[in-house]
């Protein structure tokens, strides 16, 4: 399994690299098991109970680390979005991104990275015509009636002296 992946961000569409990793495996025990054995032989040359104190120390310190590491590798490099921080609340992620956009304008640092991609928003222009009419507006807020329908070709068909 890779530990790393190129993705995309959400945000910018720019591609960087993501750890899939969030947790610790079973791996991760065993090199801090040998660790703590390790320790132990340098320390006390014989096998002593404090070592589960640093053997569960190492654990969390393993845990930590890298859930720190996914975490700040989630964030994007070029515009500052965050996912996490999105899904709880949106307008704080803006606000977020915003400000490491404004950052970015002055920190010498990111000159030479890629600026993200953002699609420009365009307004769209209406038409007098079309306003006056009530196009663009809600369906609620405008009353549709229905034409009736001519007459005026079902009764040739049904009545052909009428013509």
């Amino acid at each position: 399994m890779a530990y790393r992946e190129k993705r995309f961000c959400a945000f910018c569409k720019n591609s960087r690299t993501y750890y899939l990793k969030r947790d610790i495996s079973f791996f991760d025990f065993v090199g801090c098991a040998l660790a703590s054995l390790a320790v132990m032989a340098l320390v006390w040359q014989d096998f002593n109970i404090k070592v589960f104190y640093f053997f569960v120390f190492s654990i969390i310190t393993a845990e930590v680390l890298v859930r720190l590491r996914w975490r700040m590798k989630v964030i994007c490099d070029f515009c500052g979005f965050d996912p996490i921080l999105y899904k709880r609340d949106s307008k704080s992620a803006a606000e977020k991104v915003s400000r490491f956009l404004e950052m970015r304008k002055t920190d010498s640092g990111m000159l030479l990275k890629p600026y993200p991609k953002l699609a420009v928003l365009k307004r769209r222009a209406v038409d007098p015509f079309l306003a006056s009419r009530g196009a663009g507006k809600l369906a609620t807020q405008t009353k549709v009636t229905a034409k009736p329908k001519p007459r005026d070709k079902v009764n040739s068909a049904q009545n052909p002296s009428a013509q």
